[in-house]
């Protein structure tokens, strides 16, 4: 295989006129692979796409950079068959990372095989664990005790189509009481161990069992026990917003790495979104005033892949709520602005300028029904004014009812411009100094000992200072019957500063001239007096 990048503004000939149509330099990457068709119903369109992965003239594996991306050995070519945007998964990866959650890096290609053109393609990293992928622990045969058994994991929620994939059954089926299938992803089937197995499928049991008992909302003991709460909320944004057909039940990944490093269980990376933005004839998944969590039940209950009862549980717990609420305003005013979202689908189109119109020469899609299209287009631009149009829409609905979402839903609708206090932290003391009890702007202010659950005390507490050590406080208000989220003020109280050491007599003549005095030490002040 050869990759020809003459770098930005250049083209990349695969027949060069002034070179007797013959094609440039693989100057990209030049080398053996190993090649398949992949997907489970996307191999069977026309299009195919295709996993590969590098390896040396002996058949081994060999990690290579391309187009820029991470050393590794393992790479998709993804059709974008029924995507005629051809940018639904990048777009959703580029979200994603912006967020902070990795998803696989993407470059547009367009692929030749053996002579034949087969159209633009996006080249993309595999999920797979790897310090610049799903950073977690390598977990080998012998590590079946000790911190070494509890990570690192790759987990999936996905069909089972025979695969060689380790999976269990959830005790907590859906609500049509359709079984859901918790997948092995990495280690392999062939890779894990008895040991190694039964810890996770226990360690994420404990999880559910815990979600569905009677103290799920606790702080200490309740689900935030077990899962980075952060990244659930980050992945249910992502996956509300797209509006995905295949959402929360189909291409679900989490992970947990070595307990040494990150004991909780993550959501991510995102996988799978060419059925996303409205491009789903089914499951009402061209409308934008649905909650994605919920379709299923609502409009597909005798689907026979249903979504997993965590997101309804979760979204019982109004301190989870708010955490949506607030994560959403902080997006929508800065990374997930609608001009920030345009703006990056205008880059890719003309980015794709030319290479779209070969790619529907090649495969003539335009006008075209292909399932699962709700809409399809007379022309590419047609395609993408119609995906933006409904981004658009599907942002302004989700404007309006995440402030209500879950446990807020009765909540009055001015709650959610109800803001957490201003504070200032870090607050600093020295071991035994007299502290002053915490201050902060707000009104109706409760202050709290933890950042959720707990009760709340309306006397601002004085923080002691008897240990050295840090102890974080938390400080909520209340407008209007509506509290808001909770401000973290933290106390540093240190252990006193020894005396800087100094020469203590320094003589001069009259009228010599005098340099200015040092010590040794930092931070110093200067006084006349002791």
């Amino acid at each position: 295989m050869g990759i020809i990048d003459n770098g930005p503004g250049n083209r990349n000939y695969y027949r060069n006129p002034a070179n007797n149509n013959l094609p440039d330099p693989f100057n990209n990457f030049n080398g053996t692979v190993g090649i398949e068709h992949r997907g489970s119903s996307s191999q069977f369109f026309p299009k195919k796409p295709y996993g590969f992965e590098t390896r040396t003239e002996t058949g081994d594996d060999l990690k290579v950079s391309l187009l820029g991306m991470p050393k590794e050995s393992d790479w998709i070519l993804n059709a974008s068959y029924t995507d005629k945007t051809l940018m639904r998964d990048v777009l959703t990866y580029h979200l994603s990372n912006q967020m902070g959650m990795y998803a696989t890096r993407t470059k547009f290609v367009e692929l030749v095989v053996d002579g034949d053109y087969k159209g633009v393609y996006i080249l993309m990293e595999k999920i797979k664990r790897d310090a610049n992928r799903v950073n977690i622990a390598s977990l080998k045969p012998a590590d079946n005790s000790g911190d070494a058994l509890t990570g690192g994991y790759i987990l999936k929620v996905d069909k089972n189509t025979g695969s060689a994939d380790a999976y269990w059954k959830s005790p907590y089926p859906a609500n049509n009481l359709m079984e859901i299938n918790i997948m092995l992803e990495y280690p392999k089937k062939d890779d894990i161990t008895t040991a190694q197995f039964e810890y996770i499928k226990n360690h994420f049991t404990n999880f559910e069992h815990t979600l569905n008992g009677p103290n799920f909302k606790d702080p200490t003991n309740g689900y935030a026990k077990y899962i980075d709460v952060n990244t659930f909320v980050d992945y249910f944004l992502l996956t509300e917003l797209t509006y995905n057909i295949d959402a929360y039940r189909l291409s679900v990944f989490f992970y947990k790495d070595r307990d040494s490093r990150d004991s909780k269980i993550k959501m991510g990376p995102a996988w799978d979104y060419d059925h996303s933005y409205g491009n789903a004839n089914y499951c009402k998944g061209w409308e934008t005033n649905h909650w994605a969590y919920d379709f299923v039940r609502e409009f597909c209950p005798q689907d026979d892949k249903q979504t997993p009862t965590w997101w309804a549980r979760l979204l019982q717990d109004r301190e989870f709520c708010l955490k949506v609420r607030e994560r959403w305003q902080q997006l929508r005013q800065n990374q997930w602005t609608n001009s920030n979202i345009s703006s990056f689908v205008n880059q890719n189109v003309a980015l794709l300028g030319e290479s779209q119109v070969r790619n529907f020469q090649r495969w003539p899609l335009l006008g075209e029904w292909i399932w699962p299209n709700y809409y399809w287009g007379n022309t590419y631009q047609e395609e993408i004014d119609w995906f933006k149009n409904w981004t658009e829409q599907r942002l302004s609905w989700l404007d309006a009812n995440i402030p209500r979402v879950g446990a807020l839903a009765n909540e009055p609708a001015d709650c959610a411009s109800v803001t957490k206090p201003t504070v200032t932290s870090p607050v600093n003391y020295c071991i035994g100094q007299t502290a002053s009890a915490l201050s902060a702007g707000g009104v109706s202010l409760k202050w709290y000992t933890q950042a959720t659950g707990g009760t709340g005390n309306t006397s601002a507490p004085t923080p002691a200072t008897s240990n050295a050590g840090t102890t974080s406080y938390y400080v909520s208000q209340t407008i209007n019957n509506c509290e808001s989220t909770r401000a973290q003020i933290d106390v540093v109280v240190a252990t006193q500063a020894t005396a800087p050491t100094a020469t203590t007599s320094i003589e001069y003549c009259q009228g010599q001239t005098a340099s200015a005095l040092t010590a040794n030490g930092s931070n110093l002040k200067w006084y006349t007096a002791p």
